[in-house]
C-alpha cells in the first residue's frame, strides 16, 4: 500500500515540474 503513495508522490512531482 505504501508503493501507491510513492507512485502518487512521483507523479505529483512530475506534474509540478511539467506545470512550471
Amino acid at each position: 500500500m505504501e508503493l501507491r503513495k510513492l507512485w502518487w508522490i512521483s507523479i505529483s512531482r512530475t506534474i509540478s515540474l511539467v506545470t512550471i
